[in-house]
């Protein structure tokens, strides 16, 4: 995986976040799995091939940290559309300052330091 398809995976989530708080969407999600940073091709991406090439790199740790916070956040948005809470995981979403969205941004721009870095 290049950094930039690895920056476009990550901001689909807010997309698939999205549809999933849709009355006829298509697909479960389980909070437990959305909550694992390890499991989305970014995260899979952080954890072999990246690692091994910027491992060293303060950035790169910060990266894990936030990509990880992340998905805790994604998680906590699954949680609320499983409970019936549409309207408040949407508000999250649409919140520019919310915490998923913070992190969202974090992540793109750890990813833009570690395209710099080759």
């Amino acid at each position: 995986m290049n950094i930039d398809e690895a920056m476009q995976a990550h901001v689909n989530w807010k997309m698939r976040l999205r549809d999933y708080c849709k009355a006829d969407r298509k697909e479960n999600l389980d909070s437990n799995l959305v909550n694992k940073d390890n499991r989305c091709d970014l995260g899979k991406w952080i954890h072999g091939e990246a690692k091994e090439k910027f491992g060293s790199s303060p950035d790169f740790q910060k990266l894990i940290e936030i990509h990880a916070e992340f998905h805790r956040y994604a998680a906590e948005i699954v949680n609320l559309v499983n409970s019936n809470k549409i309207t408040e995981a949407l508000a999250i979403l649409d919140n520019p300052q919310s915490p998923f969205r913070s992190k969202t941004t974090e992540v793109i721009g750890l990813l833009a330091k570690m395209k710099k870095l080759g």
